[in-house]
């Protein structure tokens, strides 16, 4: 359903636009409610669309053409009332079709597509025409009807919070559109109070609620970016969430932490609270399950997104200088992550910043921004391989350690997969002509590369470019902070380089460097849009002081007011990284671990010494690692390793043997020995029945008493039997 939302509502890969225009970007997640139905919550963006700022300054002339245009287009686009009739009236007219036996309910009925157009345009007497008018016709009493059973709120216990709806209903009515000259906020025409902004055509082609919010314009624009772009995104179980329902139970179990049980049972009873209502707020219903076993995604977006951890590249650069204040020590510490790779030419580490830095130098002026969207690595043909490179392609994907960047170059390359075979199904499309072609061995990774020789890179199109997801932390922020750091990033980003020294002199400060340096348009609005992160989080704390004090114009109807609270606490929390401060955690909380933890750091820290004095930490003097030659044990091939393994067991079951047959009697039978405990030992069927007597007279002696004296039923008498055999 989503997909053919996807293609045929907003226009993706079809021919024709969107019900909205057309589609420049989506990002859509799919998420399960209090009733285990889930929902699609879905940003949009059109193309050549203004930004806010823009769209402000034009809305402030209430003469423009641009802002009648603009109020048109969007009462077009959505509305906040039924169609050409009051609520009243809708309802007796549902009532009345509804008695009638032949009436078929909307939201069990798939919707008809609409006749052909008319050239007419409302002849009377086309029957084209009249087809035309009673399909409209039929189009409005079916929207009706379906916003009046699933659009309407009502209101209940599950919404009422000290009398007053968290879902802000009613909604204030507005009998005609309105544009605030002083802010440029459009206060959409809204004739009903109980039902959300919708549009006609998709509630008609969805035959379900839906909710449709336009963020154009006014000052509380970056506010509700932060709100909805935190709603959408939220992950299912909040820390903020976890301690709300500790409390909530402490407060519901106020009887029995007051009453008079033991202490013991108070906090079992309390503790098996807590955890049944986690577990209903964290499991995942049955419809949730059921999409994920049928391979149904639980997020939609129109771009490929590769993450990349950027603290690495930085920490790479700011390591060719001796001047790194504390704070980037701090902030950098142990960014960079070493995948530890088998070769025949023996071990070699490697990090996807090699990739960069040892690019092909027929991409010497590709800066580190473009390279990540744009680059594409694969093996060479064996044909290809240089004659000096003893590798093979079997060889390259040997790895000995695998480690966290590991994994995310894994899941990116696999990503990557399928937009390759579409490039490639896209130059075969193309226009047959005469290509300038390009030994692919001179793409290859120049020397220093642990894959030189054995893998190319090539730049893509545009249009087969990924979106670079920055994790690590959030990139630094232009207006407040640290300048230098900021500047640091920044020239790492869109500064060609190899070393730290490539993007500025020793004798320049790096916001001398960042100024020195020719930006280009696109990086410089890309810089700007960094920052917007910051900026809606900024309008979003203000935005909700000003909530406080009373309802503010601008708040998207498609999330309910308790929804604010949720979002911008859990961002309360959330804003505090795991990696920018996990140095300073271990400095405050060290003197709080177990002395177990103690005692394994100690042995870590013991251990990391011994091998430093042992050479394994120090660095090869040509800069590749390696691994030192060891003079007690000898190196040996997986085939010989194998053999000294299966020689060995030959010797211990040789050894069982000779030391079983010393012990076999006179008469053939083994003597008898004290069972051996916490083994395995094979019994015959006669072990489990009703006959079986131990080898010992008085023990089954005993067992007939006990089987007596305590008047055991059959079933009881043959687990008694079994268990008292067996011990």
């Amino acid at each position: 359903m989503v997909t053919l939302f996807i293609k045929h509502v907003l226009g993706i890969n079809s021919n024709h636009d969107g019900l909205y225009g057309k589609t420049s970007a989506y990002y859509g997640t799919v998420e399960q409610q209090g009733h285990l139905t889930l929902h699609l919550h879905l940003l949009l963006w059109i193309t050549n669309s203004l930004s806010p700022q823009e769209i402000r300054e034009r809305m402030m002339d209430e003469k423009s053409d641009f802002q009648q245009r603009m109020v048109a287009y969007l009462e077009g686009s959505h509305k906040g009332e039924f169609i050409d009739q009051p609520m009243d009236s809708v309802i007796n007219e549902v009532n009345f079709k509804s008695s009638n036996p032949t009436y078929k309910d909307p939201t069990q009925t798939l919707p008809k597509i609409p006749p052909p157009t008319c050239i007419h345009k409302g002849d009377e007497y086309c029957e084209q025409c009249k087809e035309s008018n009673s399909w409209w016709q039929t189009f409005n009493d079916v929207v009706n009807d379906l916003l009046l059973k699933s659009n309407v709120h009502k209101c209940g216990n599950h919404c009422l919070v000290n009398g007053t709806c968290k879902a802000r209903f009613p909604r204030p009515i507005i009998p005609k559109t309105k544009v605030d000259n002083n802010t440029g906020y459009i206060q959409i025409r809204k004739g009903e109070s109980w039902i959300n902004m919708y549009t006609p055509t998709l509630t008609y082609l969805l035959r379900s609620n839906s909710d449709v919010t336009s963020l154009l314009s006014g000052t509380a624009l970056k506010a509700v970016i932060a709100y909805v772009t935190d709603y959408i995104t939220k992950t299912p179980l909040k820390t903020y969430t976890i301690f709300q329902t500790i409390k909530d139970v402490f407060d519901r179990q106020s009887t029995i932490i007051g009453g008079s049980l033991k202490d013991q049972e108070k906090a079992r009873k309390v503790l098996t609270s807590i955890v049944n209502s986690l577990t209903v707020k964290m499991e995942i219903g049955a419809p949730m399950a059921a999409a994920y076993i049928l391979g149904n995604p639980d997020h939609y977006t129109s771009h490929r997104f590769q993450p990349v951890y950027w603290k690495s590249y930085v920490s790479k650069v700011l390591k060719s200088y001796d001047t790194v204040n504390a704070n980037e020590r701090i902030d950098l510490d142990h960014t960079e992550k070493l995948v530890l790779q088998k070769t025949k030419r023996g071990y070699s580490g490697y990090t996807p910043i090699m990739d960069y830095i040892y690019r092909s130098d027929i991409y010497k002026d590709v800066n580190l921004y473009d390279w990540i969207r744009l680059s594409r690595k694969s093996a060479l043909p064996k044909e290809k391989i240089f004659k000096d490179t003893d590798d093979s392609n079997e060889d390259e994907s040997e790895t000995e350690h695998m480690t966290d960047i590991d994994t995310d170059i894994n899941l990116a390359e696999s990503d990557l997969e399928n937009d390759t075979r579409v490039e490639n199904e896209a130059d075969q499309a193309e226009t047959p002509k005469k290509k300038k072609t390009i030994d692919i061995r001179k793409l290859t990774f120049t020397k220093g590369h642990p894959q030189y020789g054995t893998h190319y890179t090539t730049i893509v199109k545009e249009e087969f470019g990924v979106v670079p997801n920055f994790t690590g932390g959030a990139l630094p922020r232009s207006d407040s902070g640290d300048r230098e750091f900021y500047c640091t990033t920044m020239l790492t980003l869109f500064k060609p380089w190899r070393t730290g020294l490539d993007l500025k002199d020793n004798q320049l400060t790096w916001d001398d460097a960042f100024h020195q340096h020719g930006f280009s348009n696109r990086q410089l609005q890309l810089m700007t849009f960094f920052n917007i992160r910051y900026e809606c989080y900024d309008a979003r704390d203000d935005y909700a002081k000003q909530r406080k004090a009373g309802y503010v114009a601008g708040v998207p109807s498609l999330m309910a007011e308790g929804d604010f609270d949720d979002v911008h606490n859990a961002q309360a929390h959330d804003d505090w990284d795991a990696d920018e401060d996990r140095g300073n955690l271990m400095e405050t909380e060290y003197a709080q671990v177990g002395n177990g933890t103690k005692n394994r750091m100690k042995q870590m820290e013991y251990m990391r010494s011994v091998l430093n004095g042992a050479g394994w930490l120090e660095k090869c003097e040509n800069g590749n690692w390696c691994l030192p030659n060891s003079p007690i044990i000898e190196p040996k091939t997986k085939q010989g390793w194998t053999d000294v393994i299966q020689r060995k067991r030959q010797e211990i079951l040789q050894l069982r043997e000779n030391a079983r047959q010393q012990m076999v009697g006179k008469d053939g039978k083994p003597p008898t020995k004290p069972p051996n405990w916490n083994q395995v030992e094979l019994v015959d069927q006669s072990y489990l029945l009703k006959t079986y007597h131990t080898s010992h007279p008085e023990i089954g002696k005993m067992q007939e008493e006990v089987v007596k004296m305590f008047s055991l039923r059959p079933d009881q008498e043959r687990a008694f039997r079994i268990i008292a055999n067996h011990a």
